[in-house]
């Protein structure tokens, strides 16, 4: 492995991969909804380009909760992967301490 494997752009806040292959991402998150309850969107995406979406239901109430999402894609070189969460288009979540997001290449 070397440091151009997989690099984290902070300005977009997006991995980018070295080298075509097979990846893994996976995020672990702890999400607080506040006193909001409504269906989080949590996105994986490939050049901008939705891989897999999964939308659980956020309670304030009951909140933080943990979730994990986790897929297995393929990538050319320079692809950019990331992760994204939204709840509503007028209401907010946040990640709480703890969440992590990872990217390893498999193949």
């Amino acid at each position: 492995s070397n440091p151009n494997d997989i690099v984290w752009d902070d300005s977009g806040k997006q991995f980018r991969v070295g080298y075509a292959g097979t990846y893994e991402i996976k995020a672990f998150m702890i999400l607080d909804a506040g006193g909001q309850n409504d269906i989080g969107t949590i996105t994986s995406r490939k050049n901008g380009a939705v891989v897999l979406t999964i939308e659980p239901r956020l309670y304030g109430a009951i909140g933080p909760i943990e979730i994990t999402i986790s897929n297995i894609l393929t990538a050319a070189a320079l692809d950019t992967i990331t992760i994204g969460i939204e709840m509503g288009s007028t209401k907010t979540v946040h990640l709480e301490k703890g969440s992590t997001a990872t990217l390893k290449r498999l193949i």
